[in-house]
């Protein structure tokens, strides 16, 4: 199940890396909640770790309080537009 959370989480910076002025970086490294990150200028807009993904969806918002109303174990709307996504062992995404 490993090699296939790292595929998806790989997928999910690729995905995110063909924008124009998007990079990658790491941040809070050697700590507990080091999280491969991708940014734009210094600004990061999605933090990648294994069990979790936050990213920023702002312009999203009412969609993702949905999702998460529907699906609280798995996703969860914070406040500033980002959203949490909760990745479990062989558990796929509810739509």
């Amino acid at each position: 199940m490993t090699d296939r959370i790292n595929a998806l989480l790989a997928s999910m910076a690729d995905f995110a890396l063909r924008y124009p002025d998007v990079t990658e970086g790491v941040a809070c490294a050697g700590t507990p909640i080091e999280s491969r990150t991708v940014l734009t200028g210094k600004r990061a807009f999605v933090f990648l770790r294994r069990k979790e993904v936050r990213m920023r969806v702002h312009e999203s918002l009412a969609q993702v309080k949905a999702l998460a109303a529907a699906h609280p174990d798995q996703y969860e709307a914070g406040k500033g537009g980002w959203l949490k996504v909760t990745i479990e062992a062989g558990a796929d995404p509810a739509p």
